[in-house]
């Protein structure tokens, strides 16, 4: 996989999506791979996306957990606006790949989905 230059991220070079994805997007044998290796610890790829280099993946918490070398924890918490409540995923631990992805995963998000901040416009 090529790196983005810098012209390209801060201009003045510019290129189409799919001349983008073409030069820079992810190696479909690498999607292949991820979706086989994941596919062992009972995880699913829902979404690909080679172009932007992201697949979406859904599985339960102890599958997730082992594929990335983490604990997550289920758990409910009052909603911010005192509307009822809210069950979202913490995360604790490292985070890890399998052997097989490493330098093909180069990045995993989205495992703690706590919430974060709410705005206060019009507070």
């Amino acid at each position: 996989m090529a790196e983005v230059p810098a012209a390209l991220v801060e201009g003045p070079e510019t290129v189409t999506p799919a001349e983008f994805a073409e030069r820079y997007g992810a190696d479909p044998a690498d999607a292949r791979l991820v979706t086989k290796v994941l596919g062992r610890y009972g995880l699913t790829v829902t979404e690909t996306h080679l172009a932007s280099r992201r697949l979406k993946v859904s599985g339960t918490l102890a599958a997730l957990s082992a594929a990335f070398g983490t604990t997550l924890t289920a758990v409910t918490s009052p909603h911010q606006d005192g509307s009822g409540s809210v069950t979202h995923r913490y995360r604790s631990g490292g985070l890890s790949v399998p052997a097989e992805l490493s330098g093909i995963i180069t990045v995993v998000l989205g495992l703690d989905n706590r919430p974060q901040a709410d705005h206060t416009f019009g507070a």
